[in-house]
């Protein structure tokens, strides 16, 4: 018989015990992964929210100058599924005139969110699913 000197690869167990590891940092990383979608997806809704709430103040203000009203501020701004309303109703904007500075049409939520609403008191955007 022929020496074929030293024989050299993986045996089974090893491969094994790699294909578990890699198993054990799948699991690791998918939910740590899912999660960082869900945080981009809604830095990209207030992203988008804050051009809507700029072009709506924009589109009150001038309408409230046009018609020659005292300036009031707005209080509440709601988004739902691309419809936009206004509080108070003295510096309400209908979509149309929002579609000057933003084209309502095209937003939609990114993340599971469905609503939005902006308040003056709060000062930031608040996300919710109905």
């Amino acid at each position: 018989m022929k020496k074929f000197g030293s024989k050299s690869g993986f045996t089974l167990v090893e491969l094994i015990v790699v294909i578990a590891i890699l198993g054990i940092l799948v699991g690791i990383a998918v939910p740590a992964y899912s999660g960082y979608i869900k945080k981009a997806n809604e830095a990209a809704d207030y992203a988008q929210l804050d051009a809507i709430k700029t072009a709506v103040v924009f589109a009150s203000t001038d309408k409230q100058v046009k018609e020659g009203n005292t300036y009031e501020d707005i209080t509440t701004i709601t988004v739902t599924n691309g419809q936009v309303s206004v509080e108070p109703t003295s510096a309400a904007v209908t979509k149309d005139e929002v579609t000057k500075y933003y084209k309502i049409s095209d937003f939609k939520f990114k993340s599971d969110n469905t609503k939005a609403v902006w308040t003056a008191a709060e000062a930031k955007w608040v996300l919710s699913k109905s």
